[in-house]
């Protein structure tokens, strides 16, 4: 399942600085999707407001036809990873999966099995003991293990994150994923999309 993502004249602001300015665009369900631009350019700020994290200041997010703030249908079929995956430190790998499982719908156990031992992560492990590379990874390991039709990555690169490993986690995605990041490193979690998709068109 995928959901298409309308933007229209999208402005936030925070006090006098905008942040997100005018933006309008639409993505198609399944369309695999690279955000570019440079430090302090609005990236997170854009992906937070889709996500339902903030809301806009003016202008308008529709997911799947509908405003995503505060919509319970919406808000476990969308998934915002940050470069720490806003984890709990003081639980376990383990538990961590476990609490994502119980929150979303379309968890998918074996993907996140394979991923985080892909990346050589200790399930037993605190989550505040792995390093910062580690937990990046298993950050966009739970992102994409669930499922979420509306899935985003923040700079997963930041923390060291391999996109090549990624393609395990997909062998056909059926999601809209926005990577933002530097541009070399988003050039290449776009060569692997279109790796994984073959007939999905990455634009």
């Amino acid at each position: 399942m995928s959901f298409p993502v309308e933007v229209c004249d999208l402005t936030v602001r925070f006090g006098d600085t905008r942040a997100v300015d005018d933006v309008s665009f639409s993505l198609a369900g399944g369309a695999i999707v690279g955000l570019l631009g440079r430090n302090g350019a609005g990236k997170t700020t854009l992906l937070e407001t889709l996500a339902a994290f903030r809301r806009p200041t003016s202008g308008g997010v529709l997911i799947d036809g509908e405003d995503p703030y505060e919509n319970r249908r919406l808000m476990s079929e969308m998934c915002l990873v940050r470069e720490d995956g806003d984890l709990d430190d003081g639980v376990c790998v383990r538990d961590a999966m476990k609490i994502a499982a119980t929150l979303r719908p379309r968890w998918d156990e074996e993907t996140a099995l394979r991923l985080v031992d892909r990346f050589e992560i200790a399930t037993a492990r605190k989550v505040g003991a792995l390093s910062r590379g580690q937990r990046s990874a298993l950050a966009a390991s739970i992102g994409i293990a669930t499922r979420a039709p509306v899935t985003m990555l923040d700079e997963p690169h930041l923390g060291g994150v391999d996109v090549w490993f990624l393609t395990d986690g997909f062998d056909r995605p059926n999601l809209a994923l926005a990577v933002a990041a530097a541009t070399a490193v988003v050039a290449a979690a776009v060569w692997v999309a279109r790796r994984m998709t073959r007939d999905t068109p990455v634009r």
